[in-house]
């Protein structure tokens, strides 16, 4: 059987801030407009980051709302347009709408974002009226520009636009080698009704780059009930979370948090009850949650040199590390069918480990096995990721100069 070495280190609290959702508090639609469930649904799922319109397409957002939401920790990706006619004045007055937030919370905006989906809401740019790629094109340069400008969001992000190479829009330029437009590339890669992520999120979706190189963003994904099982959505959503960070995409939102009666929703419109996908996304970052102040800022060490035997090859393997130097090992298969065939995995961990914990956030956030003094372990894949965690030992700790 082919053996396969070691992933790329990551932390653990950057896997999770990599994570974000779509809110529709600018709509103040189905619950959105019901500030003490949103923040109880954000806090459930373990992340902060949310991605919702800030523009006349929708009427004149609740301010509030949004600054209630920051205050309880929410981290804004506002989308500047979508659709309608616009302007570099438009431009204008979104920045200083979002500066009503910024300045009662600082720090609560991490981006802005270009047009949403130009190839389903038309846009023209105005003095000359252009339409389509190139008025999408003259409005992320003017909200590049604006934004760095502004003294409160000089050093916030720019995401690109979404919509292009669809729907009869060219592709464009990328973003990554074109000056003053993003600082990162965008794209909405949903994957098709029944079927696993990993053909539909990945880098080459982002179709304006060679391969889909260079910093990256996907502000909408996800699945809708009924079209995908709510099973095989809880599985496949976690499958979308791993994917997008073992291809190094910045940050992914989830579309989207509470159901308005299109099957999208993480939360049931009717009484708010989680969803199997919201509570496995639960699971998941209650696993691997790292709480201590360091979590974002220790040095990654390999203390493990593991490997894998057997993986599918539709399998994938990602390690995360926390700052007490535990070592998590998400391993993740992403079969045609649902519920995926069993096949058998063996993680190599290098050297004898005194305890070994396997957790499949599917089932909960307790370990389905424990083991002691194994230096490999095999787990049965399926259709998501499973978690082998390894604490960090005394001994493994001393040889890198830890302790």
């Amino acid at each position: 059987m082919q053996t396969q070495a070691a992933a790329t280190l990551m932390r653990s609290a950057d896997f999770i801030n990599a994570m974000g959702v779509n809110l529709h508090v600018s709509q103040g639609s189905s619950n959105y407009a019901k500030m003490p469930m949103v923040i109880s649904n954000m806090q459930y799922l373990g992340i902060v980051n949310a991605r919702d319109s800030y523009n006349p397409f929708w009427g004149n957002p609740p301010y509030n709302y949004y600054t209630t939401l920051a205050k309880a920790g929410v981290k804004w990706n506002y989308i500047a347009a979508v659709g309608g006619t616009k302007s570099p004045t438009t431009i204008a007055t979104f920045l200083t709408n979002i500066s009503t937030v910024e300045k009662a919370v600082p720090g609560s905006t991490l981006a802005v974002e270009g047009p949403n989906e130009i190839n389903n809401f038309p846009l023209i740019w105005q003095p000359d009226g252009t339409k389509g790629l190139p008025a999408a094109l003259s409005f992320q340069a003017e909200l590049y520009k604006q934004t760095k400008a502004h003294p409160l969001f000089k050093n916030t992000q720019v995401f690109y636009f979404t919509g292009y190479n669809a729907g009869g829009i060219p592709k464009g330029p990328d973003p990554a080698v074109t000056k003053g437009l993003a600082d990162f590339n965008n794209q909405h890669p949903y994957p098709a009704a029944g079927k696993p992520p990993t053909k539909y999120v990945k880098r080459t979706v982002l179709g304006n780059t060679p391969a889909g190189v260079g910093p990256a963003v996907y502000t909408e994904t996800g699945y809708q009930s009924p079209k995908t099982t709510a099973q095989a959505s809880a599985s496949w959503l976690l499958s979308i979370l791993a994917n997008s960070a073992y291809n190094e995409i910045h940050r992914t939102y989830i579309y989207q948090l509470m159901d308005e009666g299109d099957g999208y929703g993480l939360f049931a419109k009717a009484d708010n009850a989680p969803t199997p996908a919201a509570t496995a996304w639960h699971n998941l970052n209650t696993i691997l949650v790292d709480s201590t102040p360091t979590a974002s800022n220790f040095t990654l060490t390999k203390l493990i040199p593991f490997s894998t035997v057997g993986l599918p090859t539709t399998g994938r393997f990602l390690a995360l590390q926390k700052s007490n130097y535990e070592t998590n090992i998400l391993v993740w298969a992403e079969p045609d069918s649902f519920p995926g065939q069993s096949a058998p995995v063996t993680v190599n961990l290098g050297s004898t480990q005194a305890t070994v914990n396997i957790y499949d956030p599917i089932v909960g956030t307790e370990p389905i096995q424990s083991l002691r003094n194994v230096s490999k372990v095999q787990v049965n894949l399926t259709d998501h990721p499973l978690i082998i965690q390894v604490p960090a030992s005394t001994a493994s700790l001393k040889k890198a100069k830890l302790l």
